[in-house]
């Protein structure tokens, strides 16, 4: 089935790199080299083309991020991110913190039932994580590539574990 490309006439004013469709049927993008997230919700009839832009919470600071990468701002250019089974989002890694060049070992989830973050732990013994490949599983785990070798780890939503 063929496509057209429409304008939206309500944009985002942020300069926006990764849009993720949330279960609850919002858009939720991530504004550049910033810890700031927009939620795009569609107007009654379901439409986004005339829905409307809010800001959500900010990703929380990283105590794990240095200050010589832009630490502890948690606000990554490139990173690997996932909506979960149960609708919550994880975000992980990240290249160009605010704009520094780096790879970071930092990660987060969000709730989009409470508008809040939780930091998390990174898998035990990666340096970095950067811009990592990863991939929901059937079963709700999330399997990450380490970007430096040939180390996979697996994420656990319910224990939130690797």
């Amino acid at each position: 089935m063929a496509g057209t490309w429409k304008l939206i006439p309500n944009q985002s004013l942020a300069s926006i790199d990764t849009m993720l469709l949330l279960t609850d049927g919002t858009v939720i993008a991530h504004q550049s080299n910033s810890p700031n997230w927009h939620r795009l919700t569609p107007n009654s009839s379901g439409s986004y083309e005339n829905g409307t832009w809010s800001s959500i919470a900010p990703m929380p600071p990283n105590p794990a991020i240095s200050a010589a990468n832009g630490g502890p701002t948690y606000g990554p250019l490139f990173f690997g991110s996932a909506v979960l089974k149960d609708g919550t989002l994880l975000v992980i890694g990240g290249e160009y913190n605010t704009g520094i060049s780096c790879d970071l070992a930092a990660a987060t989830l969000y709730d989009p039932v409470t508008n809040s973050w939780t930091n998390l732990t990174t898998p035990a013994g990666w340096t970095n994580v950067g811009d990592v490949p990863l991939c929901v599983m059937p079963d709700g785990r999330v399997l990450l590539g380490n970007i430096e070798n040939n180390q996979t780890a697996f994420f656990d939503p319910t224990t939130k574990a690797y």
